[in-house]
Order: structure tokens, then sequence, then C-alpha cells
């Protein structure tokens, strides 16, 4: 009988432990497919989430920062991430700086953005730019410019603080979440969406706009000393952050940066430095600068409210020799640590060569890149800039980039030339270019092609038809040229990177530079054979 109680016990127990595991298994299970669909979940919410450069990528490239690099805090609204040139500051001033800005920035995001970012970053001078109440004088964003300004960031107290203070509060819950924002851009998805190229170290928040609008007459706005007022919530975050920083006891600049602005938002700009004066924090109004930076509203703004590239050259420039007269802040050029700014500064030189070289209409233009001399025009050197003559700066752009690797300090630039079937009188000028190249005049034959490498060239045929794998440190480039299918008297010659194809013209000489810096083609554009002009 005992024997019977203690088998009963036991099975019991047995069962007992059984109902245990299988409840711990359900438990695991469960735990799993949380665990699964809060992975999806953060994969979605990123892959949709909008790769913009006017706030989101800047916060997001911020957090791939070392900790304690970032000397300069450049904080505001797109007059920074378009006009605040870092490779400018690094190669003239040796700043690590970096552009922590977002579209139409309001002070209460600015605040946020500064909390976030010494999290990991203890700067010697922040410098806030303060144009957006007199642009857009809004409590709350729209939703498009709230998610730039919010979505960024990584989801802790500060995103949170920042979006309840930027949104309607009938808004906030479904804001909260961005895929609610985003989950629409399911058929705008590209390859960068997946990839993020510009989601690293490297990049220091800095996007610059091509283009110009001309205006005949700079703002007239050096004489105006009203005041209007800015909101009481603009007001009251400007005094937050000023006295945030003070505890934090980091410097703090103000800076009005140029564009084409009235008399009004010059008046709400006096305003906010009447509340600079009060907490002895410095100001720059660079509207009323204009001549010390040399600025020429018929050249250098992108539109009212934007300098292009010529501008912001000049601008980056004033500004960076200020802030290293003002401020103690040490030179890191020298310093391994800091490589990933000489890279950053290295790209934005060679998209300004990109840039530069897709204006040269006149042959002789482009010859004379390859042949000044490098010395005279050596990396890190603006002093054309500095002395704002706007020709003597576009050639500076080209040269500081072309010469240096046209004469073998490196193989960024690959050189494709075509010969055209119909190239038979050959002007004095293009041949002088093809020379300056390293093109003989007995190498001149008709379907000739060439590619050139550090000023040397790497392949030469006077085949008809071939196929020719160019080597580059990401892959390699396919340069072709195949019979017409209908036509066997016709030749089509290509470059093939990837799935991008570039067609070479029939007629006259064809070139085509590829930047190894930048990953893509920089300039195409062909030659009749009798005329000195470039056609694109």
């Amino acid at each position: 009988m005992m024997f019977e109680e203690k088998k009963n016990y036991f099975d019991l127990f047995d069962h007992r432990a059984g109902d245990m595991n299988s409840r711990l298994k359900n438990a695991l299970k469960l735990i799993l497919i949380a665990v699964i669909f809060i992975g999806v979940y953060f994969f979605i919410d990123r892959l949709f989430l909008l790769k913009s450069k006017e706030g989101i990528l800047q916060m997001h490239s911020l957090y791939k920062q070392d900790e304690n690099t970032v000397d300069v805090l450049f904080v505001g609204s797109s007059h920074i991430f378009i006009h605040v040139n870092n490779g400018i500051l690094w190669e003239e001033q040796g700043l690590s700086s970096y552009d922590l800005a977002s579209a139409e920035q309001p002070f209460w995001i600015s605040y946020y953005y500064i909390k976030e970012a010494l999290k990991t970053q203890k700067p010697k001078l922040i410098v806030l730019d303060i144009t957006t109440p007199g642009v857009r004088p809004v409590d709350f964003q729209p939703e498009n410019w709230m998610a730039t300004n919010n979505y960024g960031f990584k989801y802790n107290k500060n995103y949170y603080d920042a979006l309840k203070s930027n949104t309607l509060e009938q808004s906030f819950r479904r804001l909260l979440i961005p895929l609610n924002s985003m989950h629409g851009r399911y058929n705008d998805l590209r390859e960068e969406d997946f990839t993020d190229p510009d989601n690293s170290k490297v990049y220091k928040g800095f996007d610059s706009r091509e283009g110009t609008t001309v205006f005949e007459e700079a703002p007239a706005v050096k004489g105006i000393t009203g005041r209007e007022p800015i909101s009481e919530k603009e007001e009251k975050y400007l005094r937050i952050l000023i006295e945030y920083l003070k505890e934090e006891n980091i410097p703090l600049l103000l800076v009005s940066s140029p564009y084409v602005l009235d008399a009004k938002s010059q008046a709400k700009f006096n305003t906010i430095f009447d509340i600079a004066d009060e907490y002895q924090v410095p100001y720059v109004d660079f509207n009323k600068l204009y001549d010390e930076l040399k600025l020429d509203f018929t050249k250098d703004m992108q539109e009212d409210l934007h300098l292009n590239k010529m501008g912001n050259a000049k601008y980056s420039s004033y500004l960076g020799k200020y802030i290293k007269d003002n401020y103690d802040i040490e030179d890191h050029r020298a310093d391994e640590k800091y490589a990933s700014w000489d890279e950053f500064a290295n790209f934005l030189r060679q998209d300004n060569a990109r840039f530069y070289m897709s204006q040269i209409s006149d042959i002789n233009v482009y010859k004379d890149l390859f042949l000044d001399n490098y010395e005279n025009v050596k990396m890190g050197n603006y002093k054309e800039f500095i002395k704002g003559d706007s020709e003597a700066i576009d050639t500076y752009i080209a040269q500081s980039s072309l010469t240096k690797y046209f004469y073998g300090d490196s193989n960024n630039y690959t050189v494709f030339v075509q010969i055209g079937p119909d190239v038979v009188n050959i002007s004095d000028d293009l041949h002088s270019l093809l020379n300056t190249l390293g093109i003989p005049e007995e190498s001149l034959r008709p379907l000739e092609a060439m590619v050139f490498k550090g000023g040397k060239c790497i392949y030469d045929t006077g085949d008809k038809a071939f196929r020719k794998s160019i080597d580059r440190s990401c892959g390699s480039l396919l340069f072709a040229r195949e019979e017409d299918e209908y036509d066997e008297a016709r030749y089509h010659t290509r470059l093939q990177i990837l799935n991008e194809k570039h067609e070479f013209s029939e007629s006259g000489i064809s070139f085509l530079i590829y930047d190894e810096s930048l990953k893509r083609v920089v300039d195409e554009f062909h030659i009749e054979d009798a005329g000195s002009e470039i056609q694109r």
C-alpha cells in the first residue's frame, strides 16, 4: 500500500514537472516570437525611414563619430548644412567640425540636438545659426519637416521630448512611431535605402547646392536697427539652450548666415542678438558683412535662401578664420585619429572639381587644368578663396584636384578616349589637348580607343571591336565596342559601371572621366575634329 502511495506521488510530481516544462517552452516560444517581431519591425522602420540629408543622416552619422573628436559643433537650419563646408574648415584651419543641422530647425530642436550630441562629444565651441525665426516663425513644424528634424534620433528620452516639443498634442502618439508617417514610401524605395551609403563616420553633415540665381543687388539691411518680436516659445528655448551650455561650460557663438532677407527678418535677428547680449554670448551677423565675405549676389546664391558652391566656400573660409582667431581650438590635421575629416575633405574637393569640369566649354581651359604646376596649387592652400576672386576660385577648385591626379600623385582619375571614325582634320587646340594627355599623333587613327590612368596610357587599341576590363578599387569598369547588329559599318563604344551604361559619341573625339574617390563618371564630352568647343 505504501509503495502505491509513493508511486502516485512520483507520478504527480512528474506530471507537474511536465506541465512546468511545457509552460517554460511555451514562454520561450512567445519570447522568441516577440524578439523576431521586434527585430522585423525595427528593420522595416529603418528601411522605410527617409534617408534625408536634411536632418536624419546628420544625426545618424553623428552617432558614428569617435567620442570627443568633434571640436566645433554647428547646429541650426539648412543654413548650416548647406553653407558650412567642413572640408574647407579642416583644410584651412584644421578644425574638426560637424554640421548637426536640419531643415528649418527651430530652437527647441537645436536644444535637444545639442543634448544628444553631448552624450558622446565635448565640443570646444558650439555655433548656433539663428535663421529659422526669420524665415519660418512657427511653433510646430509641418509633418514633412518634423520627420527630418526628429526621426534621426535613437529611441530615447531626447527623442521623446524633442518630438513632444515639435508636434501638436493630438498628433504626438501617431507620430511617435516613424513607420506611421513613412509607410507610404513603399513605392519609392531605392538601393540607397538598403545600403545607406552616407550613414558613416566620414560624413560630417554638409550637403552643398549647385546652380545660380542672379540677384542684381545685395539685401540692404546694414542700417536696420529696429526690433521685431520672436514667439514666446522661440525665446523660451533660446534662453534654455544658452543657460544649458553655460552650465556645461561650453562656449556658444550665434551666427546669422547670409541670404536674401527682408527688413522684418533682420529686425527679428536684432531681437535675438539683444537676448545674446543679456547673457554675454558673442554673435556675428554675416548679413552685415557682405563686403568682408566678398559675396557676389549675382554669382554666389543658389536661390534666395541658400548659397551655392561658390558662396559657401567664401562663407566657410571667413567663418573658419574667425573661429581660429577667436577661440583656442587645436589643429588636428596631423593626427591619424581624425583621418575621417581628411577623407571627407577629399570627397568635397573632388565633388567641386566634378562640378567645375561640367561647366567648361572651352578646350583650352581643359588643357590648362592638365598643364598647371601642381606645386602652385597644393592641397589645403585656399588663398584664392580668401581673396574672393570668383574666377580664380573656379580655377583653383579644379586645379587642386585635376593637376594633382594627372601628374601621378594618385590613380584617382581614369580617362577614356575614343577617336571617331570620321576624324580627319584635327584643330590645333585639339592637337594640343591630346599631346598634353600624352596621345601621340601617330595614334590618331579612326576608331582608336585609349585609357589613361595617373597620366599614363594603360590601354590602346586600333581594333574595331574590343572588350577591356579596367581594374579599380571597388571592382572593374567594362570598356567595350561592339558592331551594330543592323549595320556592319557602325560601331557602338560604351563604358559600363555595374548597370550604368555610358555611350560614346560616334563623331569627333570623345572623352569620359571616371573619379575613383567619388566612384562615378564625373565628365563626358566630345569635340568635333576641326573644332575647339566642348559638346555635351
